[in-house]
């Protein structure tokens, strides 16, 4: 369902990353949605550039509707990895 709850057609693709990982992704606007294809971001010094974890329905620092870029002093905390 679309984010109404209403049902809808959507369109699957797989994509493949260059260490030959493969996985189905689902695109709702069949991969032209507004946040698709996006232009080349110039963050300020002192600045962080913030994604979300949808790519096409998350709010992140890209556009106008986005929260734009984050102030590196405003960050209070860090990410772990463990491999």
């Amino acid at each position: 369902p679309d984010p109404l709850g209403e049902k809808t057609s959507v369109v699957s693709f797989v994509e493949r990353l260059p260490d030959g990982t493969a996985y189905t992704i689902i695109e709702r606007d069949n991969d032209q949605g507004i946040l698709d294809n996006t232009t080349t971001y110039d963050v300020p010094a002192g600045h962080l550039f913030m994604m979300g974890d949808n790519r096409d329905n998350s709010t992140d620092s890209r556009g106008t509707f986005g929260i734009g870029y984050i102030p590196v002093d405003l960050v209070i905390g860090g990410v772990v990895t463990t491999f």
